[in-house]
């Protein structure tokens, strides 16, 4: 965590799928006391839950596009990386 509080930006990524939150919610939790370089994303996980744990730590989650294709970038890939690194 030391190494990643040098960079200019921050960004975690995890799973809001039920069974895969814990480390994610346990990284959440102290993101409470971040800066605002850190960004949190995660690749899964419903809307609902997505928009509770919103509510529930005040911060934004974005949502990373699924991709069948690694070696296709799509629009939607691309609107993602905007608004993650503006």
């Amino acid at each position: 965590m030391a190494e990643c509080a040098r960079c200019d930006r921050k960004l975690v990524i995890g799973s809001l799928t039920e069974w895969k939150t814990g480390v994610f919610l346990e990284l959440a939790g102290r993101s409470l006391e971040w800066d605002e370089s850190w960004r949190l994303a995660a690749a899964f996980g419903s809307s609902e839950t997505r928009k509770a744990w919103e509510k529930a730590f005040g911060k934004t989650c974005l949502k990373i596009p699924f991709s069948e294709d690694a070696y296709l970038v799509r629009w939607e890939d691309m609107k993602f990386f905007g608004v993650l690194f503006d």
